[in-house]
């Protein structure tokens, strides 16, 4: 690949001002590079699609432009790969053919999206292609293919080069795919909301009601299965206070750290604060970096909380199995529960942004790390010979290792 040629592919997929990371290890999290520089073909056979803030590492937190999707698929036959992508309609930017078994779709905006709204394309783009690698396709700092990259002697050669996506194109064809319509996902326009907060008839204390009914509905519009978490979870426990903005948050932290994944927590952090906004006088900005710092900081102090056991299964295993962790051990050790508890698939699903095959290779893993024991087998939602569907039973399961210091309550 000539000069040209590699340039006019990088600048498909990153702006010169953008610091990007090519690297030819999966292990690699730096240094990141910025994209105006690099003006020749790179030897390395991976990227990240997202850009980071200058001088840090290859972590979500540090993820500072949210513009890029890929989809690909590593059990489908190559054959059915390129069947699929040839009568697709989706709007795309490039195809990548890995040089082995699946060929890589990018999907760059021509404007980036903030955090949120990325993410929620990467879950309508998960229901739309069930097949496809999650891992690639929601992580928002996982690397991929790097397009005409070198995998050993092989070329992971540019198939198709198309052009950046206009967001309404590629939101307006998520909207119109059956899978979308049959969730009741809502269209991704928010005017309407603009609208109503803008009516100069209400005073602004009728435009802070207004705007905190409208984030409750767009929770429940835009993550229905969040929104119902949310019910179950906080509204329960946590009340807005004047004055106490920053009291409760560190409550609701706190407690979010041991129930559910980073991103779920952020999201419901954001609506309390959205959804409770005439009580509190800080910005929502603030909020924020407030709720991210303490989050950060209970999982820099999580460890000193478990046996020596736990402690060194919880320094060695993934991010996503932390997280399982920390919620199976909370519920292990609520009160009477004699180490013993429940394991609904979609629940727990939820409260990691993961489906319930996921949730179950998790349990599996940790049966194998003897973390978990089967007290009791769920059983799957089925129809009986009348047609009524006769819903399925939670799982049971035991936690194992010992020497508890905690006694949260989910």
């Amino acid at each position: 690949m000539n000069q040209t040629e590699w340039v006019k592919i990088r600048k498909l997929l990153w702006d010169d001002d953008e610091h990007i990371l090519i690297v030819d290890d999966v292990r690699q999290t730096k240094p990141m590079k910025l994209a105006g520089k690099i003006t020749v073909q790179p030897k390395a056979q991976f990227c990240c699609g997202n850009s980071f803030r200058p001088s840090t590492s290859r972590r979500k937190d540090n993820v500072q432009q949210f513009h890029t999707w890929v989809i690909e698929f590593d059990d489908m036959p190559i054959e059915d790969q390129c069947k699929l992508w040839e009568q697709s309609d989706m709007p795309h930017t490039l195809r990548v053919f890995s040089g082995n078994k699946s060929i890589h779709v990018y999907i760059r905006p021509e404007k980036s999206v903030d955090a949120k709204q990325w993410q929620q394309i990467a879950s309508d783009l998960k229901l739309i292609f069930p097949d496809a690698d999650m891992r690639v396709l929601t992580d928002r700092c996982r690397l991929t293919r790097l397009p005409n990259g070198m995998r050993g002697n092989i070329c992971q050669e540019v198939e198709t080069i198309k052009s950046r996506v206009a967001l309404k194109t590629l939101t307006e064809w998520i909207a119109r795919q059956d899978v979308i319509k049959d969730k009741g996902i809502k269209a991704y326009s928010n005017k309407d909301i603009e609208k109503n907060n803008n009516d100069e008839s209400l005073s602004g204390v009728g435009k802070s009601i207004r705007a905190m009914n409208r984030a409750k509905e767009m929770l429940q519009e835009r993550y229905p299965q969040q929104y119902r978490l949310y019910h179950r979870l906080v509204e329960a426990r946590f009340k807005a206070e004047r004055g106490k903005r920053n009291e409760r948050l560190i409550e609701l932290i706190t407690f979010l750290h041991d129930s559910v994944c980073m991103d779920v927590a952020m999201l419901f952090a954001e609506h309390f604060y959205k959804a409770n906004a005439i009580c509190f006088s800080d910005p929502i900005e603030t909020h924020m970096k407030e709720a991210k710092s303490h989050w950060n900081n209970l999982e820099s102090e999580y460890p000193n909380r478990l046996s020596a056991s736990e402690r060194e299964y919880y320094l060695a295993i993934t991010n996503r199995e932390k997280t399982f962790f920390r919620i199976c051990r909370s519920l292990a050790h609520k009160e009477g529960s004699e180490d013993k508890f429940n394991i609904p698939m979609a629940h727990f699903g939820h409260r990691m942004n993961l489906d319930g095959q996921e949730v179950s290779r998790l349990i599996n893993v940790f049966k194998v790390y003897e973390l978990l024991k089967t007290v009791s087998k769920g059983s799957q939602h089925k129809q009986n010979k009348d047609g009524v569907l006769e819903r399925g039973t939670a799982g049971t399961y035991c936690w194992l290792p010992g020497d508890s210091q905690m006694n949260d309550v989910i």
